[in-house]
């Protein structure tokens, strides 16, 4: 199974698995360290390493770089060229932090045979039934940094902000429009 079905496998065994894309979505000390583990947990993968130039000595001799500024050129072209390579794991950072938020997004669109997701402490994991414990974990703990105060205010804040102003106008004291008088 390929892309999201792929979460609702299990597979302990990842060695089988000879390409793979990895998104270098965090801070390059972070990068380095995932790069290291990613080595370590599949050896006979050639990984294709998407980040920005400025990580291009983070990057060499571990894989094929293609740079995050060319991709933006044009993102759904590249997006849909990515797709086409088939790869069979999509390894990405998820390290609670808002930066690289469309890379990481564009990750779960490759259609891979496996997600692999790497923590703030580049410790990585397939994203599947068998570490449904370990995923869901990292989600709570991730949730309690989302305010949800925005989220709750908007309907019910923009609802009471119209009525607040229907009230005040025809009470008569805002006068939506002045009429014009010359």
């Amino acid at each position: 199974m390929r892309g999201w079905l792929s979460l609702f496998t299990r597979e302990r065994n990842l060695q089988r698995y000879r390409t793979g894309i990895f998104m270098a979505t965090a801070e390059p000390e972070l990068i380095r360290k995932a790069l290291g583990t990613l080595r370590q947990q599949f050896l006979e993968v050639d990984f294709t390493l998407v980040g920005p130039r400025a990580y291009d000595e983070v990057f060499r001799g571990a894989g094929k770089p293609l740079w995050l500024e060319d991709l933006k050129l044009n993102p759904l072209r590249a997006l849909s060229r990515l797709r086409k390579q088939r790869f069979e794991i999509a390894a990405v950072v998820l390290a609670g932090r808002p930066t690289f938020f469309k890379p990481k997004l564009m990750t779960f669109f490759l259609n891979p045979a496996r997600f692999v997701v790497f923590n703030e402490t580049a410790d990585g994991f397939a994203l599947d039934l068998a570490h449904w414990k370990l995923a869901g974990s990292q989600f709570f703990r991730r949730s309690r940094f989302v305010r949800p105060g925005a989220i709750f205010f908007f309907p019910f804040g923009l609802l009471y902000l119209l009525l607040r102003m229907l009230r005040l106008r025809f009470s008569g004291r805002v006068q939506l429009s002045a009429p014009s008088r010359k």
